[in-house]
């Protein structure tokens, strides 16, 4: 099979990944930055779903996709409605949240010193 410039013999194992999918320009031009509002626009939502890869897709994608799904926008919802005007970033740098390793899905730094994504809520 030739795929775009390269011959990809019989018998080889293809994979992809869904962080580079999700931070490719050519699909979600200036991928780093925060832009709900591509999403917005008239069609966009049928056209960049199909590339949003976090639980895969087809006949091996996440089984509890949906479950998921619910318990996020559930436990967001309760945290914003209830604290979202006190809540704060403490000692959180893009370094600490950016995608670091590869292993299927980006994974952050990690290790001595590594605090994570932390928030404090304030008085």
């Amino acid at each position: 099979m030739t795929y775009r410039d390269d011959l990809i013999p019989a018998g080889s194992s293809v994979g992809m990944s869904a962080l580079f999918v999700e931070r490719d320009p050519e699909i979600f031009p200036d991928p780093e930055a925060f832009i709900p509002e591509r999403w917005l626009e008239p069609g966009a939502a049928a056209k960049l779903e199909r590339y949003l890869l976090a639980f895969g897709k087809g006949p091996r994608a996440c089984v509890g996709m949906h479950v998921a799904y619910a318990e996020l926008y559930s436990v967001l919802a309760t945290v914003f409605r209830r604290f979202g005007d006190k809540l704060e970033l403490y000692k959180t740098t893009w370094e600490d949240v950016e995608p670091f390793h590869e292993y299927f899905g980006g994974m952050i730094r990690w290790g001595p010193g590594r605090e994570g994504v932390r928030v404090i809520i304030k008085q």
